[in-house]
């Protein structure tokens, strides 16, 4: 049985992933699934993960103010002016859990004065900027989807307002939240630290959400939103940390708007989940330093001890679960994921049973992470 290897993607993930959610998308889309259909051939994706254990931190508390369907454009329903009126002024209180990454990551750059000095954002970040805080309720109607709600339909919350454009690193002040939906994440993301960017530095950008489950009034929305932190200020050149995702699920009733739950938290089943990015000198091009580690915990929930991932025990009328709708997600920000992968095994496997040769494509990191 032949076994092929892509030897053209002899690039990161993310130059990878970035270029398939540029305008050459729909083409190496096309080009993948023609490689299919021609040669009969197995597509085939493989990464390594671990899951190493997440330490808990207690910072003190500080107060602070099938295929999958089309994705349908964020037209709130009539019926959110009428949520947020009924919220009666009712706020959620919403901790947050943060567990830095090892020190020892950065052990091989020390012996350079211009990282020692650029670190110093991410060496000094032991603790999420608050450790709880008070959003008013009607501020999640902005996660509310159009109407009607519909399970496993996946729509856009932010959509990218680059234009494609390239974006410097040698920025430091986020770009004030317009609308609703970023109001609410960029407060949201601020609970971890003040200097959050809606939008990244790489594709694909903004956030996407989906209705997971349904009982009458109540929904369980989950959602995923790329973003990215600038960790320096001035004079200190810019250091970007970038998580593979935030993903989250919030429990909400469109009657009266109460928010029953809250979870958002960087996956972290990865080894590589978090990617950092420093400038040590003037020319971006050239004088950037990079590496790729794990981060232990980022998460906030409505609850001091909730798990990061949701747990629920309402008997919803219509439901799927927390895994595939997170497929969803993936799929519709990564639309090359759209195409099935299997691990070496199971594509060996199912080449011998066929009679196919195996496509490899072999790529640093999962694919569905804007960490690697």
């Amino acid at each position: 049985m032949a076994v092929s290897v892509g030897m053209r993607l002899l690039c990161t993930r993310r130059a990878f992933a970035s270029a398939l959610a540029s305008a050459e998308l729909v083409n190496m889309s096309v080009y993948f699934m023609t490689c299919r259909s021609a040669s009969n051939s197995i597509l085939l994706y493989h990464h390594y993960t671990t899951v190493p254990s997440s330490p808990s931190s207690t910072p003190s508390q500080q107060l602070s103010n099938p295929p999958n369907p089309p994705p349908r454009e964020h037209h709130p329903s009539q019926s959110v002016t009428s949520v947020v009126e009924q919220t009666n002024g009712r706020v959620v209180t919403v901790y947050t859990h943060f567990a830095p990454p090892c020190h020892s990551t950065f052990r091989r750059f020390m012996d350079s004065e211009e990282s020692r000095n650029v670190l110093h954002g991410v060496l000094a970040w032991k603790e999420a900027a608050v450790s709880w805080a008070w959003i008013p309720e009607a501020a999640f109607s902005a996660l509310l989807p159009p109407a009607p709600p519909l399970v496993g339909s996946p729509w856009w919350l932010l959509k990218d307002t680059t234009g494609n454009n390239f974006l410097y690193s040698d920025r430091y002040a986020p770009p004030a939240p317009s609308g609703h939906v970023e109001e609410l994440l960029f407060r949201l993301l601020s609970l971890f630290h003040p200097q959050p960017f809606l939008q990244s530095r790489y594709g694909p950008r903004g956030a996407v959400a989906v209705v997971r489950a349904i009982d009458g009034p109540v929904l369980d929305v989950c959602f995923r939103v790329h973003a990215e932190y600038q960790l320096n200020t001035p004079p200190r050149r810019s250091l970007w940390f970038t998580p593979a995702a935030f993903l989250g699920c919030v429990t909400v009733s469109m009657s009266d708007g109460h928010v029953h739950s809250l979870t958002l938290h960087v996956p972290t089943a990865w080894t590589l989940n978090l990617d950092l990015e420093w400038l040590i000198g003037p020319e971006e091009t050239r004088d950037v330093e990079v590496t790729v580690t794990h981060l232990p915990r980022m998460s906030l929930s409505t609850s001091p001890d909730t798990p990061d991932t949701p747990v629920t025990e309402h008997a919803w009328s219509q439901e799927v679960s927390v895994e595939e709708v997170y497929g969803l997600l993936e799929k519709e920000m990564y639309r090359f994921l759209q195409v099935e992968y299997h691990n070496f095994t199971t594509a060996y496997q199912l080449g011998s049973e066929l009679g196919r040769p195996i496509h490899v494509v072999v790529a640093w990191g999962a694919l569905g992470s804007q960490a690697c």
